[in-house]
């Protein structure tokens, strides 16, 4: 993710807003806006209460500004392993 001015390239001394944007983030809120996907994301929160599967794996939009990359590879390390798998 990074920050941009919104419409800072106008040439009019307004350098708008600062907005976060990127391709995660981008993605993740356009997810967040469908129903369905919010509703397929509370499911899996509520049916997975205890392991990483009810985490979004792209990202909770308000979070991705707030992750470090030391956090991520915690996670990573905590959750991506092979003893972590179900198998039915």
């Amino acid at each position: 993710w990074r920050y941009e001015l919104e419409n800072g390239d106008e040439g009019d001394g307004d350098e708008g807003d600062l907005e976060v944007r990127g391709v995660v983030m981008s993605e993740m809120m356009g997810a967040y806006s469908d129903p369905d996907e919010v509703l397929y994301q509370t499911s899996q929160t509520l049916l997975f209460p205890d392991n990483t599967y009810r985490y979004d794996s792209g990202g909770e939009p308000s979070e991705i500004p707030d992750l470090s990359f030391d956090a991520f590879r915690d996670f990573y390390a905590a959750h991506y392993h092979p003893t972590n798998s179900k198998t039915f």
